[in-house]
């Protein structure tokens, strides 16, 4: 079988607590693996490849299946793909203030990469113009709606799913078809945390990361997050002050293409930084 939805994206927008969430639903299917990065990385191994990460008849328990690929959403070459292939697909996407997922993404290399800690945030900037780029949504997503009704697909602002979850997964659960009144206890996940990941112990990071995402236990993984986290310093105000410059006519695009409430995204950023996952 293959999928009847696709999280596209953004990076560092909570598209890893969405897919868990929709993972413990009982009506959705969810692949074991996030980001199979099948339609930009691994599209020369054929459908038949893809398809064997769903399964393999309809047993009726699953009302719809899917997948989560966050890099789907950055590069031009697949919304062409998905749709010669899905085009019925539904579409979620979750974004966030491109800021403050570029300063995410900077802190989640700074705790893995020893070549990011010898650079500056700015620095970092400089060298992977990707950063940037990445944040650029509104050309993004017109490649999307160019090929699919814009009532397929279904937009997530993060910073409104970090201050309402419960909200914004009936939203979510009503775009898929699925019961509305499911509470996942994965909603309880904190996704607003000031910290980086690998703060005091990369065995804590592996640990979180198996009882998140493999043996399901909410509240254990919540507590191992909790005790091994650092909090983020402040971006400086001079960097904010020229990216919100220089994001100010994309994010205005955004907004007009979507129709989505951006303007959590006109603040100093002191409210929603974190991991993203």
């Amino acid at each position: 079988m293959l999928p009847d939805y696709l999280i596209i994206g953004a990076a560092r927008c909570g598209t890893t607590y969405i897919a868990q969430v929709l993972r413990s639903h009982p009506e959705v299917f969810m692949a074991r693996q996030k980001e199979l990065h099948f339609f930009e990385r691994d599209y020369d191994k054929g459908m038949a490849f893809y398809e064997s990460n769903f399964p393999s008849d309809d047993t009726g328990q699953y009302k719809v299946i899917g997948e989560a690929t966050p890099a789907y959403l950055y590069f031009p070459e697949v919304p062409e793909r998905i749709h010669r292939h899905l085009p019925d697909a539904k579409l979620i996407v979750s974004l966030r203030n491109p800021i403050d997922a570029a300063y995410s993404a900077y802190w989640k290399a700074y705790s893995a990469d020893e070549r990011t800690r010898r650079m500056t945030f700015e620095q970092k900037l400089e060298k992977e113009p990707r950063l940037i780029a990445g944040g650029r949504y509104a050309e993004q997503l017109a490649r999307y709606l160019a090929l699919f009704p814009r009532e397929r697909i279904h937009v997530i602002v993060y910073e409104q799913l970090v201050a309402g979850p419960e909200a914004e997964f009936r939203r979510l659960f009503r775009f898929l078809g699925v019961a509305e009144d499911f509470v996942s206890p994965y909603m309880t996940q904190r996704i607003n945390a000031s910290g980086m990941k690998n703060g005091r112990s990369r065995l804590l990071r592996y640990a979180h990361r198996l009882f998140f995402r493999y043996i399901e236990v909410p509240s254990i993984a919540g507590w191992i997050e909790r005790i091994n986290f650092l909090p983020i310093p402040p971006m400086a105000p001079a960097t904010r002050q020229r990216l919100q410059q220089e994001f100010a006519g994309p994010n205005a695009e955004l907004g007009r293409l979507t129709g989505a409430d951006l303007s959590a995204w006109s603040g100093d950023g002191r409210a929603t930084v974190s991991d993203g996952r």
